[in-house]
């Protein structure tokens, strides 16, 4: 027998190793692509959750003649003394969204939060208001389906929303207390003092941002009371409403914003601006360079880090982000 003919096929050690060399080579060069492509359709999902968020606010705005408020301003009938919550937003558009069982069990037009959990259907309402909800979530922020804020008699926290109302230009405030310092600064559709009407656009449905985005991942709340506001206000905000301290006529803007920024965003933080403590006033996301952010046309657009927007606090008189968080301020916006 020729010994030739007894030799076996197959791969030495040096092609064994060449080969296995290649293919790690290829997966390294296909999974920053596939991660791509995952986070390009998390965006897309997320511009989608936002589309039909601000499609809901306007079905409400035919509806109802008015946009729900930012923040139903009903701390007056709340225990004196006592923290506690009132609807927000989110509620108002339940039905909007194919959550009408969820709206009719915490039937906000019969009270606030405190009634509503008191009430003979109280141990419903509170589970509902742990109900996560996906369409108010963005794929992209890996938080946990629940807020870190809690209202009394509630464990586990309020449903997360990582969107969130604009309030306007300026500081974040949940309502007028004095109209000559306090309404100018409410410059956005959203406040805690009643729902606007399409005619007060007067700047142009397309020129209004309606909602944007905001991350958890500025950072969990401190569960410290004696601690400054700003150090208790958590990232991403509430579907069904927020958490406030009361409020007092004489109070610092801080305390009287407390319950608006569970639900809003403001201008007076920058835009994925996470080393600040305005951060989680702001608009904020997990995505690369930018926020998703409507419009009262129903238009959804990524707005870029890059836009011209000042510094924290001080926003540029006529930067193109301030205009665009201004309703009816009588500014042309330009390009963006």
């Amino acid at each position: 027998m020729n010994r030739y003919s007894q030799r076996q096929s197959g791969f030495t050690l040096v092609e064994l190793l060449v080969v296995i060399a290649i293919i790690g080579i290829l997966i390294g060069m296909l999974l920053p692509a596939v991660q791509q492509v995952r986070e390009a359709a998390r965006r897309i999902t997320c511009a989608n959750n936002v589309r039909q968020l601000t499609l809901a606010l306007l079905n409400h705005e035919s509806a109802h003649m008015k946009f729900p408020p930012g923040l139903q301003n009903k701390f007056d009938v709340v225990p004196a003394g006592y923290k506690q919550g009132t609807f927000g937003w989110g509620t108002s558009i339940l039905p909007f969204v194919e959550q009408n069982n969820l709206h009719g069990i915490l039937a906000p037009a019969r009270g606030t939060m405190w009634d509503r959990q008191n009430s003979a259907d109280g141990a419903a309402v509170k589970e509902a208001l742990i109900t996560s909800i996906d369409g108010f979530r963005c794929p992209s922020d890996g938080a946990e389906i629940r807020s870190e804020r809690t209202v009394p008699g509630i464990q586990g926290g309020l449903g997360l929303s990582n969107y969130v109302a604009n309030n306007g230009s300026g500081r974040i405030m949940w309502k007028s207390i004095d109209p000559s310092v306090d309404s100018k600064r409410v410059t956005g559709p959203f406040d805690g003092v009643r729902g606007k009407r399409i005619s007060e656009f007067t700047d142009g449905t397309s020129n209004t941002v309606c909602l944007s985005e905001r991350s958890f991942g500025n950072g969990a709340m401190s569960t410290d009371t004696s601690q400054s506001i700003r150090d208790a206000i958590p990232g991403a905000a509430n579907i069904y409403g927020a958490k406030g301290l009361g409020h007092d006529e004489g109070a610092t803007d801080e305390e009287k914003s407390f319950g608006m920024v569970d639900v809003a965003f403001c201008g007076s933080g920058l835009l994925n601006n996470f080393d600040s403590f305005t951060k989680k006033k702001a608009a904020s996301s997990q995505h690369s360079s930018g926020v998703q952010m409507s419009f009262a046309d129903g238009s959804v657009h990524f707005i870029s880090d890059s836009i011209e927007q000042g510094t924290e606090y001080e926003t540029i008189a006529n930067a193109a982000y301030k205009r665009l968080l201004s309703m009816n301020d009588g500014l042309v916006v330009g390009d963006y």
